[in-house]
């Protein structure tokens, strides 16, 4: 649709946006005609008192910074309509980086796990890094240190947040 000799983007169709500036993503669902907001800075999280019971409610602080944070980067989303929210949970490490590698003082355990929701894109280089691990060859697709098991209690000096040092 042309404006004014300028085009408007549809607002529902746009690659995933990772602003870790603004600290959001954004993805798009054209079919549904939305886009999925939701926060990258895990610190402001709350922790969950039950699992077996979340709230999923969004609140009106949540919702008003939403409006704000994605209008500064799409200005087109300041006059979009909310056609609804939800509340997700997701289970994150201290640094939101994911577990992968032998369990200390576990012999033969290895796990891969804590990926919040990362876990399918990356999937194919953690398994051939997990086979590598299992036969004892060095890791190719990934760096085991920055994933290992005992990166926390191993090194009282790590820094790592969401992946940035």
């Amino acid at each position: 649709e042309q404006l004014a000799g300028r085009y408007e983007i549809d607002p529902h169709i746009h690659p995933v946006i990772l602003d870790l500036e603004k600290m959001f993503y954004a993805r798009c669902e054209p079919g549904d005609g939305r886009t999925r907001i939701g926060r990258t800075d895990y610190g402001t999280d709350k922790a969950l008192e039950d699992p077996n019971d979340p709230v999923e409610e969004v609140g009106e602080e949540t919702r008003a910074w939403v409006r704000e944070v994605v209008a500064q980067r799409m200005p087109v989303y300041a006059r979009e309509s909310e056609v609804g929210s939800q509340a997700a949970w997701c289970t994150v490490t201290p640094d939101s980086q994911a577990l992968i590698g032998a369990v200390p003082d576990v012999e033969g355990l290895f796990v891969a796990t804590g990926f919040s929701g990362d876990g399918f894109k990356l999937a194919p280089s953690v398994a051939e890094g997990v086979a590598q691990m299992v036969n004892g060859e060095a890791v190719s697709a990934f760096d085991p240190a920055l994933f290992s098991p005992g990166r926390f209690t191993e090194d009282p000096e790590w820094t790592g947040a969401f992946g940035l040092v």
